[in-house]
C-alpha cells in the first residue's frame, strides 16, 4: 500500500527552537519539540507552552524529510516541530505496536534519500508492506496493547550521581616508546603498533613484536587524549599513555570506559594537552557494572 491510502500526511507546526523558551520535562507546561534529529525520538528540547499555539496531534508519526531522512517516531503526546517534520495521521485506530511497525518499515526506505533527494514529495507515494499482512492474527491482541514511549529529559538530574575520576581505577603511566627505526627494520605480525592518531583504534599497523601486555587502555597524549581498549599486546610510539586497571577490567568494561572517556576529548587540544595528571582527573559515571 502506498503510505497516503494508510495515513494522513501533514506538515507540521513549523516553529523555530531559537524563539521558543526551553524548559524541564517535568515542567507544568513542558511541551516535546521535535526536530530531524535521529535520537531520542526525534525530541531535541522541551519548551514553554505558549497559549493558542498550534500544536501537532498526540498519538502521529513524526517523520523527518530532511536532516536524518526518515528518521520516524511515534508520537503520544502533542508536541511542536521544527521545519521538513511531516505528521502521519493513522486513518484508521492503530495500536502502539503497529504505529511502531510502520516507524520501522518507513525507515528502512531512508537508503533511497540524501541531502540532495528529500523524501517530501514523494513520501506519500512510498510502498509499505500492511501490518495486517505480516501479523494477520495479531489485530484483536494488540487492540488494547499499548507501550509506555517516553523521550528522556534532555536536561537530565545529575545531583545524586556518583562520579568516579580516572586516577581511582586506574594506573596511569607512559608505554615504552618505539622508536622509528625499530618499526623500519621490523617484519609484519599480529601485533599492533599503537600511535597517537585519533582513528582506527589508534592503531598505526600490525608488527612481530611488543612491549606492552593486554587488557589495558591507551590514551595519546599529544592531543585530544584519544582513548582505546587494548585486547592484544602491542607497542606504542611516544606520548601514548596506559591505564592500568586496579580492579578485573574485561573486554566490555574497557570499551565502555574508553567509550567515555573519549567523551572529555573536546577538553584537549595541542596547546592543552591530555597529560597524565589531566588524565587522573577524568571523571566518568558511577552506573559501571567493573567492581
Amino acid at each position: 500500500m502506498k503510505l497516503k491510502d494508510i495515513f494522513t500526511l501533514k506538515y507540521g507546526v513549523n516553529r523555530e527552537l531559537v524563539h521558543m523558551q526551553e524548559c524541564d520535562m517535568n515542567h507544568v507546561l513542558s511541551v516535546p519539540f521535535v526536530s530531524r534529529t535521529s535520537q531520542n525520538l526525534g525530541v531535541s528540547a522541551y519548551v514553554i507552552y505558549e497559549e493558542g499555539s498550534e500544536l501537532n496531534p498526540a498519538n502521529t508519526i513524526s517523520v523527518a524529510t530532511s536532516g536524518s531522512v526518515l528518521s520516524c517516531f511515534l508520537q503520544k503526546k502533542e508536541y511542536y516541530s521544527g521545519r521538513d517534520i511531516y505528521v502521519l495521521i493513522p486513518k484508521t485506530q492503530m495500536s502502539d505496536v503497529e504505529m511502531l511497525f510502520y516507524c520501522k518499515v518507513l525507515n528502512m526506505n531512508a537508503f533511497k534519500f540524501n541531502y540532495g533527494r528529500q523524501a517530501n514529495r514523494t513520501l506519500g507515494d512510498l510502498e509499505i508492506p500492511l501490518f495486517d499482512n505480516f501479523f494477520p492474527n495479531s489485530k484483536f491482541e494488540l487492540e488494547n496493547y499499548q507501550i509506555d514511549i517516553s523521550p528522556i529529559n534532555t536536561k537530565p538530574d545529575f545531583s545524586n550521581t556518583k562520579f568516579f575520576e580516572i586516577g581511582e581505577l586506574f594506573k596511569v603511566s607512559g608505554t615504552k616508546t618505539t622508536k622509528p627505526e625499530v618499526i623500519k627494520d621490523s617484519k609484519f605480525g599480529e601485533f599492533p603498533y599503537i600511535t597517537c592518531k585519533a582513528s582506527n583504534f589508534g592503531i598505526e599497523n600490525y608488527f612481530d613484536f611488543f612491549t606492552e601486555e593486554s587488557n589495558v587502555l591507551t590514551i595519546e597524549s599529544a592531543a585530544i587524549g584519544y582513548c582505546s581498549y587494548r585486547d592484544k599486546n602491542f607497542s606504542a610510539s611516544d606520548h601514548v599513555e596506559k591505564l592500568t586497571p586496579l580492579f578485573d577490567l574485561n573486554k566490555h568494561t574497557g570499551l565502555y570506559i574508553s567509550t567515555l572517556i573519549n567523551k572529555n576529548n573536546f577538553k584537549f587540544n595541542y596547546g592543552r594537552k591530555a597529560n597524565q595528571d589531566r588524565i587522573k582527573k577524568i571523571k566518568i559515571l558511577e552506573k559501571i557494572s567493573l567492581i
